[in-house]
């Protein structure tokens, strides 16, 4: 997409990443969290070494899966994704090696929250926010349908315009 764009891998310098951690099923709390936690963290030092301006990343958590869907990636993958998210950040803010943005030390960009994606279920809305992400949004409890996409995509784009980071770039362009 960055050479289809005209653009090289230079030209990056934030980049916005939801993942998935679908393989280690067997593993609760707090292991499968910490176990993605570190391939995160090898995941942003592998961006910063491809994208060499690379300086801001935005971790997103995946939504809330739904039903009887038993996939690899259903509940409680997605609750799990989003604690993992949480613990590099705060490796990150603590200065854990392996996770420096800033000084001669630097191996990795700046990671911060995106828009939080998950709730619990699509009848409890969330108390910060008012939040729901409502099975109907979904075609298989998993993947967003285009309703659901441009629910999510709203809350995102309304994220960057609030957001004290993103006001910094996103409102320039």
């Amino acid at each position: 997409m960055i050479l289809a764009a005209h653009s090289t891998l230079k030209q990056v310098q934030i980049v916005y990443l939801e993942s998935e951690d679908s393989l280690s099923t067997l593993l609760g709390f707090p292991a499968r969290p910490n176990q993605y936690k570190v391939d995160l963290e090898a995941a942003i030092r592998t961006c910063k070494v491809k994208l060499p301006n690379l300086k801001l990343v935005y971790v997103l958590g995946r939504t809330t899966t739904f039903g009887t869907t038993k996939t690899t990636n259903s509940e409680p993958c997605p609750y799990y994704n989003g604690w993992g998210n949480k613990f590099m950040i705060e490796d990150q803010i603590n200065g854990v090696a392996g996770t420096e943005y800033k000084g001669p030390n630097a191996v990795a960009p700046m990671v911060t929250w995106a828009f939080y994606q998950w709730t619990n279920g699509s009848s409890v809305p969330r108390t910060t926010d008012g939040f729901v992400f409502d099975e109907s949004l979904s075609y298989d409890g998993v993947h967003a349908t285009p309703e659901g996409q441009d629910s999510l995509s709203t809350r995102f784009q309304n994220f960057l315009i609030t957001d004290k980071i993103a006001n910094i770039w996103y409102k320039k362009h």
